[in-house]
Order: structure tokens, then C-alpha cells, then sequence
């Protein structure tokens, strides 16, 4: 379609009828994540109260020099900045809002993402009031308060760059992820194939531990000690030993007998496959194209995740947001968006609800993963070089 006879078809009143979906959209949002500030989620009853209370009544500098809590310091400054507004916000608004922030920023980019893609605004812009709208990044912060969107986020980020043929910011966007959650790792498997390509220099690769000792540094100047700060992410992966806490992972099949001292043999298998997907990746995907791009993204995300032990139920959402972000680029796609937030759903459900058929609602949620995640990975190889995939409207 050329762009005099588009222009034929963007009347007022097709432009206003965008215009008020898209405000709908958003107030929609915003009403049932209003409505989630008073719902008290496990975790924000028995971790994120007790941390913003110690923060609240120690101060905020004097706290970021003790080890109270498993979350790296970044997440700390943000949410001793939340006890600063308790005057005027209770700490539930103030711990939420923090998450609230990030997913308006994500919003954000997936706009910038998907203007690159569209020539019409209004598509990206619906994108982004539908990105605001995803059942699971509304419960994840305004119900179960979570920081999910916070390093996902920066994988945006990091995407956008790459869209944008700027290595450097790139790789910084990924080391601030890195530097606030260890999950951003599922993101690098992508990174690495772009490397392998040539098209990330490995030395900006180094900002990866720069960025983390820079964000430590309020924290050590504090007095917290350093070795504690290097070893964050070590302590955390040593603190769960279930083969999935919750998490729609290739575990929940996995049979309770198989003694956890198999973990080392299990990630040695999660990693030959990863690698194994990565080299048929770099022989039979065209990255050239930004709709492969955003499959190869998405299937890094998911990929890891389902095949390492000892997941969380929160580790697929940034493949549940790249999948959002995938349906624009390959609209016949649609339905990879849908059996991921499918599959969240059922966890979400098990976790903040909760019920008699937890072990079977998280067995549904597996399956339905298992075949998003095929899905994922076959579409990727089959439909790489079909022409005709992407819309530029």
C-alpha cells in the first residue's frame, strides 16, 4: 500500500477512534492496577514490608551497610527512595509504584521498538497501551509487587540499541539488568550469537562487571562490605534446591526421586543445548532482519529459563513481554503472545491465589510453556527466510 492511498484511509475520524481506544486502553490499566495496591502478596508481606521498615526506621544509608536483604543494592536505593515518600504514601503505594514507574517505562519502549518497525504511529502506540494492559505485568507489580519489569526493562533497552546498530549502549543496557537482577542472563545467549556474528564487539563485554562494581559503590562507601557485594548472586543461587519453585519449567516432570546432587549434569545438558541452539541459529537465521532479531530474543528468554533447574515462577516474563513484541513484528505470531501469558497465568494463579490443585494447575502451565517454547523455537526455523512476515504501515 503506498502512501498516498494510505493517507486516504487516515481520516479525523479513523485517527480519533485510535486516539480513544488507546486513552480506554490506559485508563483501563490503570483502574485494575489501582485496584491491586491493596492486594498483600506473600512476598510483600514477609519480604519487601520487613526491608522497607528496617530501611525506614534506620535510614537509608546506614541500611545499604547491612546484608538485609537477598536483593542486589540498585533495587535498595529505589526502595529507600520509596520510605522517603511515607509521608504523603503509605508503603504499599510507595513499594508498588516503584514497579509502576518501569512498566510506564516499558511501555515506552516498546513504543520506541516498534516505531522503528511501523511507519504510522498509531500502531506503536496501541502496542504500547496493550504492553500496559498484559494481565501478567499488571499482576506482577501492582498485585504481587514484584521488580520483574525493572531489568526487563533494560533488555528492551538493550534490544532497542541493537535495532539501532549501537553495540556499546547495548551492552550497558544489558549490564544495568545484570546489575539489578542475575534472570537478565537469560538474555545473553542472544547477545552472544550477535557477538559470534561479529556484530557486538566483545570488549563491551567488560562494562558487564564495570556497571555491576559502579552500582555497588553507594552501597560499599555505606560500609557494606565488598565481599558481600560480589557474592550476592552466588548466595542466591545457592539458597533453593527444589528442581522449580513454582516455576513452568521441564522440572515439574522431572521425578521428586532424582537426587538434587544431578544439578551440575542437568545445567551441563540446559547449557549443550543452548549452545546447540545458538550455532543453528548462527548457520540458518538471516539476523539482518529485526523480525528474526526479536524471535532470536524471545527464544533466548524462554529457552533458558525452561531448561535450567531451580527456576522461580517470575523468570519467564521478559519471554512473555519479547513474545508481546514478537506478535507486531510477525502478526501470524499472534498466538505465541497468548500461550505464554496462558501458561503465567495458571503460576500466577497457584502463587497469589493459591488451592487444592496447585501441583496440577503448575503441571497445565508446564505443558502449555513446553509448547510455547516449541513453538518458539520452530517458527524461528521455519519461517526465518518466508518474505512477506512483517508489516510496515
Amino acid at each position: 500500500m503506498n502512501d498516498h492511498k494510505l493517507k486516504n484511509t487516515e481520516g479525523p475520524l479513523v485517527k480519533l477512534g485510535f486516539g480513544l481506544v488507546i486513552i480506554l486502553l490506559f485508563v483501563l490499566s490503570f483502574l485494575i492496577r489501582y485496584k491491586g495496591l491493596k492486594f498483600i502478596s506473600w512476598d510483600l508481606r514477609n519480604s519487601l514490608f520487613p526491608w522497607y521498615e528496617y530501611m525506614a526506621k534506620n535510614g537509608v544509608w546506614e541500611s545499604l551497610s547491612q546484608s538485609f536483604s537477598n536483593y542486589t543494592p540498585p533495587y535498595l536505593y529505589l526502595l529507600g527512595f520509596a520510605t522517603l515518600t511515607r509521608s504523603f504514601l503509605n508503603r504499599i503505594s510507595g513499594i508498588k509504584l516503584i514497579s509502576l514507574v518501569f512498566d510506564l517505562y516499558n511501555v515506552f519502549i516498546i513504543y520506541k521498538i516498534l516505531k522503528l518497525q511501523y511507519k504510522r504511529v498509531y500502531i506503536p502506540l496501541l502496542a504500547g497501551a496493550l504492553a500496559f494492559l498484559i494481565p501478567t505485568a499488571i499482576l506482577n507489580s501492582s498485585f504481587w509487587a514484584q521488580s520483574d519489569s525493572i531489568y526487563t526493562a533494560f533488555l528492551l533497552t538493550s534490544f532497542f540499541f541493537i535495532l539501532r546498530g549501537q553495540p556499546f549502549s547495548c551492552l550497558l543496557a544489558f549490564s544495568l539488568a545484570f546489575a539489578f537482577k542475575l534472570q537478565a542472563v537469560f538474555f545473553l545467549p542472544f547477545l552472544l550469537i550477535l557477538s559470534l556474528q561479529k556484530k557486538l564487539p566483545w570488549k563491551y563485554y567488560l562494562l558487564i562487571p564495570i556497571v555491576y562494581l559502579v552500582m555497588m559503590i553507594p552501597a560499599g562507601l555505606a560500609g557494606r562490605p565488598w565481599l558481600d557485594l560480589l557474592t550476592i548472586y552466588l548466595h542466591q543461587a545457592q539458597s533453593y534446591s527444589d528442581w522449580t519453585l513454582n516455576a513452568a519449567s521441564l522440572y515439574v516432570f522431572i521425578p521428586v526421586w532424582i537426587p538434587k546432587s544431578a544439578t551440575p549434569i542437568f545445567i551441563l545438558v540446559a547449557g549443550a543445548l543452548v549452545v546447540g541452539w545458538m550455532l543453528l541459529t548462527i548457520k540458518k537465521i538471516d539476523l539482518s532482519r529485526p523480525a528474526n532479531l526479536i524471535h532470536c530474543a524471545l527464544a533466548s528468554t524462554a529457552l533458558v529459563p525452561f531448561l535450567l533447574p531451580h527456576m522461580h515462577d517470575r523468570y519467564f516474563y521478559p519471554a512473555e513481554i519479547f513474545s508481546f513484541v514478537l506478535a507486531f513484528y510477525k502478526p501470524r505470531l499472534w498466538f505465541l503472545p497468548l500461550l505464554f501469558q496462558a501458561s503465567a497465568l495458571l503460576v500466577y494463579d497457584n502463587y497469589l491465589i493459591g488451592g487444592p490443585n496447585q501441583l496440577q494447575y503448575l503441571t497445565y502451565a508446564a505443558a502449555i510453556m513446553a509448547l510455547g517454547v516449541g513453538l518458539t523455537l520452530w517458527t524461528q526455523f521455519c519461517s526465518s527466510r518466508q518474505k512477506g512476515d512483517t508489516a510496515h504501515i
